[in-house]
C-alpha cells in the first residue's frame, strides 16, 4: 500500500514478526489496529463505543483502554469470537529510548473483570522493536511512515463469551494516570 493511500486513511496490515495468534503476535496486531484509524475515530479516545467495530480483524476482537479517567462503552461482538485487550500498555520507539531511556515499567498496574469475576492478566513485553505503519493522524505515531516500537503491557486473550449481555471492566495506570473502562458487550450475530 502506498503512502498516499495511508494519507487518505486506508489502513495497511503488516505481518508481525511473530505467529499472528501468539501473545506477541496479538500485541503487534493490536498496535497496528490502533494505528489503522485517525485519532478522531480511535477506539482509545472513543467515549461511547461507536468506533469499536472499525478495522476489526476476522479472527479476534480487539478492545481498547484509554488515556485516563472513567469511560463507559457499548459494543456488539459476533459470537464465537475471542477478545484481546490491554489493561494497561505502553509503546515507545528508539527515539524515545534514546532521549529518555527505557520507561519505568514497574509502575504500571492493571486489573480485569468479566461479569464480576476477576481475570488474571498476562505480562507481555516485545523488546525488539517491530514495524508499525499507520494512517495519517493515528494515535500510535501520527504518521504514515513506518516506525518501530517496543511494546509492554498487561494483556488478556479471552475465550468467546456466550450470547447475550456481558460486562468487562478494565482498570489500569501508573503513578501518573489512572483509567477505568466499562464495556457493555452484546454478543450476537
Amino acid at each position: 500500500m502506498s503512502l498516499i493511500a495511508r494519507l487518505m486513511g486506508e489502513s495497511e496490515n503488516i505481518e508481525p514478526p511473530y505467529p499472528p495468534r501468539s501473545p506477541e503476535g496479538l500485541v503487534a496486531r493490536w498496535l497496528q489496529w490502533v494505528a489503522s484509524v485517525h485519532a478522531s475515530r480511535s477506539a482509545i479516545v472513543d467515549t461511547t463505543g461507536e468506533f469499536a467495530h472499525l478495522n476489526q480483524p476476522e479472527d479476534v476482537w480487539f478492545l481498547a483502554g484509554g488515556s485516563g479517567g472513567r469511560v463507559r462503552r457499548a459494543c456488539t461482538i459476533p459470537p464465537n469470537t475471542k477478545i484481546f485487550l490491554p489493561a494497561v500498555n505502553i509503546w515507545f520507539d528508539v527515539a524515545y529510548e534514546t532521549e529518555y531511556g527505557t520507561p519505568d515499567l514497574s509502575k504500571l498496574f492493571g486489573s480485569l473483570s468479566v461479569d464480576g469475576s476477576n481475570i488474571e492478566l498476562d505480562e507481555i513485553f516485545i523488546q525488539e522493536p517491530i514495524p508499525i505503519k499507520g494512517v495519517w493522524g493515528n494515535l500510535v505515531n501520527e504518521s504514515v511512515l513506518e516506525y518501530r516500537f517496543s511494546i509492554y503491557g498487561l494483556w488478556k486473550l479471552l475465550e468467546p463469551l456466550s450470547r447475550g449481555e456481558h460486562e468487562i471492566i478494565i482498570r489500569g495506570g501508573d503513578y501518573d494516570f489512572d483509567m477505568m473502562i466499562e464495556y457493555q458487550i452484546t454478543v450476537e450475530d
